[in-house]
């Protein structure tokens, strides 16, 4: 093994001064002063407009772990240098003893890379946008505001501290305390998953009781008033992009099936089906609650005036 720099060439500056004395290759030096205060002579080109000077940084040859010789940068401190290539050298050789950490390279990444990575994944699997969004914001907020640059630096403690001073604060409640933990730790077990790190780091941390701390109370509600709801819904105008007759069916397609807002916006008129004896509605299984593609019969009234409304559009 050894340690170098590397040669290269760059223009002549104008203040550089020609000296008497040749390089050895037998072409005139100029002398002239660096970035950074350093003075150094480079021998001139072939055409006397480049000279040769060598790099700030040095660099390592090393045979790797497959017997293939390697030249790695290393940095512009010699002795660094001369550490960081033994270190090089060392694991090439566990390499060749069968002894590699299969998780080095991986720990080694800047931890946003593998957040970008994630959200790739996520994409792949077919996740709606809107899932995909709140995992990776969460997550990535938890990341920057807990300072994690590498796997490493993930600790359960910082994360529930976090979360802690988050809820003690008033920013958010139990609820969406547990959001954000179930989304990092959606990351951190796709970590284990594809075999960047042994075990998930948050693992043991467990979700609070969002029972304790009821930020929006949910109840039925009542036929009179979600009847009164629909009357007032169709005289009203336009609300959200939307005329009330529409907001009606989309009010009374979410009571009578218990879909999400996000399960309606993803339906299509291809979503229905009025020919079956029992009309049904799917949802896809990017955009279901389950995750998997949701089939659900309709009451004949609502799929009567969904069929009236549709054969417009």
């Amino acid at each position: 093994m050894s340690i170098f720099r590397k040669p290269y060439t760059r223009p002549v500056p104008t203040d550089a001064k020609r000296l008497k004395r040749k390089g050895t290759n037998g072409r005139p030096l100029v002398r002239f002063t660096q970035r950074g205060g350093k003075e150094v002579e480079a021998e001139l080109s072939a055409d006397k407009k480049r000279c040769t000077v060598q790099s700030a940084k040095w660099y390592g040859r090393y045979v790797d772990a497959d017997g293939v010789r390697q030249e790695s940068p290393l940095c512009t401190n010699k002795v660094a240098a001369e550490q960081m290539l033994a270190d090089l050298v060392k694991r090439a050789e566990l390499g060749r003893a069968g002894l590699v950490d299969p998780y080095e390279a991986h720990r080694n990444r800047p931890l946003l890379d593998h957040l970008g990575d994630y959200e790739q994944h996520l994409q792949a699997k077919g996740n709606s946008e809107r899932h995909i969004e709140n995992s990776i914001s969460r997550t990535g907020r938890i990341i920057a505001e807990c300072v994690f640059k590498r796997i490493g630096d993930i600790a359960a403690g910082d994360v529930a501290n976090w979360l802690k001073q988050c809820r003690d604060g008033g920013e958010f409640g139990a609820s969406t305390s547990n959001g954000y933990l179930t989304a990092m730790k959606g990351f951190c077990n796709w970590l284990v998953r594809d075999k960047r790190v042994g075990e998930s780091p948050i693992a043991h941390l467990s979700r609070v009781n969002a029972k304790t701390d009821v930020r929006r109370e949910r109840r039925c509600l009542p036929g009179e008033e979600f009847g009164r709801l629909m009357s007032s819904t169709a005289d009203n105008g336009d609300l959200y992009g939307m005329r009330g007759v529409d907001r009606v069916l989309l009010y009374l397609t979410a009571a009578y099936t218990g879909l999400r807002a996000s399960e309606l916006a993803s339906l299509t008129t291809t979503s229905f089906d009025f020919a079956s004896e029992t009309p049904t509605v799917t949802v896809e299984a990017g955009y279901s609650k389950h995750r998997r593609k949701d089939v659900l019969p309709l009451h004949p009234d609502l799929a009567r005036r969904l069929q009236e409304w549709l054969a417009d559009r």
